[in-house]
């Protein structure tokens, strides 16, 4: 069982694995994408020779992002604590999300999301969209703006 974190993008942006690799290693050269699958926007993430996470790009029409948000839409049906209907038109409209199973590898909370945050710093700065954490919510560059237990 894993923690999943998912940058999810509602604008018709270019972005690949080599895109996030090169931003990252701007930020630290250590930074890497390892395992990277031909057919598929699949990677390993990692700083120097620590595996941080598993990284996907998932897009629109895909079966697996498509089932991924109605997922999503379900589960803040009944959330009212925060700006549902922001994150409902942001899953209605979304043209890709990254994808990262967090792996702690015996590490501590803190200081294994510490060395991800480049890529969500990234990606807010690059694209229009929200962070959504399992079991925390959504937030943007701001702050949570909604909250899903």
């Amino acid at each position: 069982m894993g923690y999943y974190m998912r940058y999810i993008v509602n604008e018709d942006k270019e972005i690949s694995l080599g895109m996030i690799e090169t931003a990252l290693r701007r930020k630290d050269p250590n930074y890497s994408l390892a395992n990277q699958a031909p057919t598929q926007e699949y990677a390993e993430l990692l700083l120097g020779t620590d595996v941080y996470g598993a990284l996907a790009i998932n897009r629109r029409g895909s079966e697996l992002m498509d089932e991924e948000l109605e997922e999503l839409l379900e589960d803040i049906d009944n959330e009212e604590v925060g700006d549902r209907q922001r994150v409902q038109h942001l899953l209605q409209n979304a043209h890709f999300t990254v994808i990262l199973q967090v792996l702690w590898q015996g590490r501590e909370l803190e200081a294994t999301l510490e060395k991800i945050d480049p890529l969500w710093e990234w990606l807010f700065e690059q694209y229009q969209g929200l962070l959504q954490a399992d079991g925390e919510g959504y937030y943007d560059i701001n702050g949570q703006v909604l909250e899903v237990k």
